[in-house]
């Protein structure tokens, strides 16, 4: 809920504030924070698991994650179904939205630069293949489009898929 993300965010500004250069690491986090995801590689694994998904929002979110100094929150919104048909994947997939929310442990900025670093983002999205008629939910591609930097295409180059061992 937004007021237990409230409580996690202050009990970790609070903890950084009385131990200055101390608490980096997630190992060092109070308890409050086993519910975010600690790194990338966990909040990918989240969106193949289909972690929070549901009916409304098949792209399940937002990925709650905390990346060793910053705490951030990546919301993901359901654009669409689309058939995909690439070298890596053809078949249904789902479009995805996403929202970067900056939480805690950034830089000071200003209010202004808040919204110009808002306002940078045009669009980021995700294509997630539906594999297994949508019980697994691999990211396949993401973009973000940004008006200082241009665009960013991060695109699977090999899925494999089936049963372990």
């Amino acid at each position: 809920s937004t007021e237990r993300i409230a409580q996690i965010t202050a009990a970790y500004e609070a903890e950084r504030a009385s131990h200055p250069g101390k608490v980096t690491r997630a190992d060092q986090l109070p308890l409050a924070y086993e519910d975010i995801t600690p790194e990338w590689l966990t909040a990918i694994l989240g969106m193949t698991m289909r972690m929070r998904a549901s009916a409304a929002n098949p792209c399940g979110g937002p990925m709650r994650v905390f990346d060793g100094k910053q705490r951030y929150d990546v919301r993901l919104r359901f654009a669409g179904r689309l058939s995909w048909n690439s070298d890596v994947y053809k078949g249904p997939a789902l479009k995805c939205e996403a929202e970067y929310i900056e939480i805690a442990g950034f830089d000071a900025k200003s209010a202004q630069q808040k919204q110009d670093d808002r306002d940078d983002i045009e669009w980021a999205n995700f294509i997630l293949a539906e594999l297994d008629g949508g019980a697994l939910t691999p990211p396949i591609k993401a973009e973000v489009r940004s008006k200082r930097s241009g665009k960013y295409t991060v695109q699977a180059t090999r899925l494999k898929y089936g049963r372990a061992g």
